[in-house]
């Protein structure tokens, strides 16, 4: 769950995918939201560490879930850190969004897939 407050849960796409994941939030009814900050999901696997980040994300919006508009877009390097000290980062909006739907395409992502640990929006 990306809205816990634990950033070793969250989401993840699938490993190495074939085209650009879509991570889609509904925000039950229309914001007006500015932008948004996001960490990378913190995981292990038989004892080793791996983050499932994103590095190049665009971001739209809409108002009724089908008709997506361009609102932003956030270009990085790796994210690091650790589930205890995350590293944080922000994609800003073009401009005040009004709207319900938002998604964030992952265009790319620094090792074996895209991940979001924590996402918050901004109003």
């Amino acid at each position: 769950d990306v809205f816990d407050n634990n950033y070793a849960t969250g989401w993840q796409s699938a490993l190495f995918p074939n085209q650009p994941p879509d991570f889609v939030i509904d925000m039950g009814n229309v914001h007006t939201i500015k932008g948004f900050s996001f960490t990378p999901l913190y995981w292990s696997f038989f004892g080793s560490a791996y983050i499932s980040d994103a590095t190049s994300i665009a971001l739209y919006s809409s108002t009724d879930g089908v008709n997506w508009f361009a609102q932003g877009d956030y270009n990085g390097t790796a994210l690091t850190g650790t589930a205890d000290k995350p590293d944080t980062r922000f994609i800003k909006c073009y401009q005040p969004i009004k709207a319900r739907y938002f998604k964030f395409t992952v265009l790319k992502y620094s090792n074996y897939a895209a991940g979001f640990g924590e996402l918050n929006a901004f109003e």
